[in-house]
């Protein structure tokens, strides 16, 4: 398995380079690694960042699951908009729980949030 996260990374770093050449062609940053016109450049995981499970082995061969887990998400939003520039919150609505993050936007001066409810993952128990 190690092979494939290697071979992930390799493949994340490459567009972590076109995005970053894309980004260089069309704006700016900041000191602040704010991009020009408010917009926050979000980095590539890592592949330490991404579990890897086999999930199915056969005849033909094997099936991976590649996941991360809300630590990274959580690690990911501290590094780029600080751990007080979002928040997220949690809500049960007709049984499922539904999750809300927000980022503080500075120019808005308000919350802006997305929300989003998953379902049951059967995969491992």
């Amino acid at each position: 398995m190690a092979g494939v996260k290697e071979e992930l990374a390799k493949k994340a770093e490459q567009c972590k380079e076109e995005k970053s050449r894309n980004l260089n062609e069309t704006e700016e940053q900041d000191d602040t690694g704010e991009a020009a016109g408010g917009c926050f450049p979000i980095r590539l995981l890592r592949a330490e960042e991404i579990e890897c499970r086999i999930s199915t082995i056969n005849e033909r061969g094997l099936s991976l699951l590649l996941f991360k887990d809300a630590r990274a998400d959580q690690r990911l939003l501290d590094e780029v908009f600080t751990p007080f520039g979002w928040k997220r919150t949690h809500q049960m609505i007709d049984g499922n729980l539904y999750c809300t993050v927000e980022i503080w936007d500075r120019e808005k001066q308000q919350w802006i949030g997305k929300q989003d409810v998953g379902t049951a993952s059967y995969s491992e128990k």
